[in-house]
């Protein structure tokens, strides 16, 4: 995660990511993660630890997408 984290990378966002996922679960019963879209780990890409690759999703969603998915892959 240090690597794929870019001088960039405004952490206070990602903390309120982290944050939104456990307001999520509290309310909702159902766990949320944040979720890279770009996995950072991944045979075939790395995208980064930055707000614009990051969301806020089910838990369930995350597992099921794990590191082999990720939008306009080819």
């Amino acid at each position: 995660v240090k690597q794929a984290t870019p001088p960039w990378a405004e952490k206070w966002i990602l903390a309120e990511a982290k944050r939104l996922a456990r307001l999520r679960t509290k309310v909702t019963g159902t766990q949320w993660e944040v979720d890279h879209i770009v996995p950072i780990k991944s045979p075939k890409v790395c995208g980064l630890h930055a707000f614009t690759n990051i969301r806020v999703v089910p838990k369930a969603v995350n597992a099921a997408k794990r590191n082999l998915y990720w939008p306009d892959m080819s």
